[in-house]
């Protein structure tokens, strides 16, 4: 019974897109460039799970680009994006508006590339504006009135050709994220739990580095690369989703417990990754691997140990609902027109979740014997084979999650046990 939905979560749907993408791309004789592109989409989203929507896209956005001698490149533009929403049963009505400029300088000196820009960003949602929502960013020594509308966020770019097949990068790079008209206005339910609205949500920014190395390899009939990146990024007033009572203890379901998008303070991400990537022959065979993994660092770095770690699964400043260590790998093996492979998705434990979800058997039974039993992490792995019909068509036979191991993605969602399925592909 555990994939089967918990009571009152049957409804039915029924979604519209529509979307007219006009655009003109104008060329000069002096090797300059004028792009402009636009958008209207409209989503209409009915239901009988009082959650109904309407939302209309308004985007423009002019570009100019400029090709000069000793391979110098200039970029700039202009954006305008325009949504309006309409869902009086789940956030009411309101509208959001971005407008930007941008320019960007690349220029190349033989083995070093390099990429410099800025970005300027407004954004109003209803009658708030960058200004009323910022000013903690800027200097807080100067009054309201007197901050800017405008956000500017810079990156900076270097690529380097150390020798023949090895490639140096480094990068780093601002940020700036309003929040979004469902985080500041959402009022819903999902599978039980009930979303709470933050009309005082502030924007969240940061910054953020790269520094990587990439090594082209070559043996015979093999070739392929390695790719090693560190990366470290910080953000200031980051905005995520926390459980919490947030409603009427007396009249809201749950005693008003549920979820909010909230800023949880000042917060560091750090770690590595590390990519393979090959493709060669064993005799007669065809063969590609690819593999991939990540480890990251999150935290908190204003932890209140005594406000947090109540909350939490862990006592330490590690950010919740995150996989420290994350892995992935490929291998296909490939005859003339029958190819088989296998890939498998490994995680290690989710260590840090709201403590109503690890430690609360009456709401979700069997949550803490399942995290006793899965705190080493965990993989999934799948298998296809498949034959080449013709060019045009293949025959695919695939088995996901072949140990049927009973993961969840996140606390309450459980993946799919083992699936088989027969797919035919065709290319026109």
């Amino acid at each position: 019974s555990a994939l089967y939905p918990a009571g009152g979560d049957l409804s039915h749907y029924k979604n519209f897109r529509v979307n007219v993408d006009p655009y003109l791309i104008f060329r000069t004789k002096k090797d300059a460039k004028h792009t402009l592109r636009s958008r209207f989409f409209r989503s209409v989203n009915l239901n009988t799970a009082n959650q109904e929507s309407t939302a209309d896209v308004y985007y423009t956005e002019y570009q100019y680009q400029k090709q000069f001698k000793k391979e110098l490149t200039w970029t700039a533009g202009a954006v305008y994006n325009y949504n309006e929403v309409y869902a009086d049963s789940l956030y009411g009505t309101h509208f959001n508006a971005n407008a930007s400029v941008y320019t960007q300088l690349d220029k190349k000196w033989k083995r070093l590339t390099a990429s410099v820009g800025i970005r300027a960003e407004y954004f109003k949602t209803d009658s708030i504006e960058t200004k009323e929502t910022i000013y903690f960013l800027l200097d807080q020594s100067k009054p309201l009135a007197k901050q800017s509308k405008i956000k500017p966020v810079v990156r900076l770019g270097l690529n380097y050709r150390l020798l023949k097949t090895t490639y140096l990068r480094a990068s780093a790079g601002q940020g700036f994220r309003f929040p979004s008209i469902a985080e500041r206005f959402i009022r819903t339910s999902a599978s039980g739990l009930e979303i709470y609205p933050n009309d005082s949500l502030q924007p969240e920014s940061g910054w953020s580095t790269e520094l990587g190395i990439k090594q082209l390899l070559k043996c015979g009939d093999w070739k392929g690369y390695v790719d090693v990146a560190g990366f470290w990024t910080e953000y200031k007033n980051m905005m995520e989703f926390t459980l919490g009572q947030y409603g009427d203890p007396f009249n809201d379901p749950f005693f008003g417990i549920g979820f909010q998008s909230r800023n949880i303070g000042n917060t560091r991400i750090r770690g590595i990754d590390v990519s393979v990537v090959g493709q060669g022959k064993i005799g007669m065979v065809d063969m590609t691997v690819l593999m991939g993994y990540t480890y990251i660092d999150p935290r908190q770095t204003d932890f209140d140990v005594e406000l947090d770690s109540a909350k939490n699964t862990t006592k330490t400043n590690l950010l919740k609902y995150r996989y420290e260590h994350t892995g992935k790998a490929d291998v296909e093996f490939g005859y003339r027109k029958i190819s088989t492979g296998i890939s498998t998705r490994a995680t290690s434990f989710m260590a840090n979740i709201d403590s109503f979800f690890g430690e609360n058997d009456y709401f979700f039974p069997g949550m803490r014997k399942y995290r006793m039993t899965h705190n080493k992490g965990d993989a999934i792995f799948d298998f296809r084979i498949a034959w080449q019909v013709m060019t045009t068509a293949k025959v695919s036979f695939i088995v996901n999650n072949i140990f049927n191991r009973e993961v969840m993605g996140r606390p309450a969602d459980l993946q799919p046990p083992r699936v088989f399925a027969v797919q035919l592909g065709i290319r026109f």
